[in-house]
């Protein structure tokens, strides 16, 4: 009966491992359509105040990082 338990207790945590990586990749992939969709309502001109700062803010972080690329390259 414990080998049993032991093999069913197994499976399960690969089947919650594979789960988990699952999730993390529907996530990955909602983020990108969430940033897809802010950046259609930017362009055309349909974000709201809050929606719009925190685009802005987004943005803001992707070319401060891009910069330090940049400045890393050229070192």
């Amino acid at each position: 009966m414990h080998a049993t338990l032991e093999k069913e207790n197994e499976s399960l945590a690969k089947e919650n491992d594979l789960f988990k990586s699952n999730e993390k990749v529907l996530l990955e992939k909602l983020n990108q359509q969430e940033m897809q969709l802010n950046i259609l309502k930017a362009s055309s001109g349909k974000l709201e105040g809050n929606e719009k700062s925190a685009f802005e803010k987004t943005i803001n972080k992707y070319i401060r990082s891009i910069d330090k690329c940049i400045g890393l390259l050229n070192k």
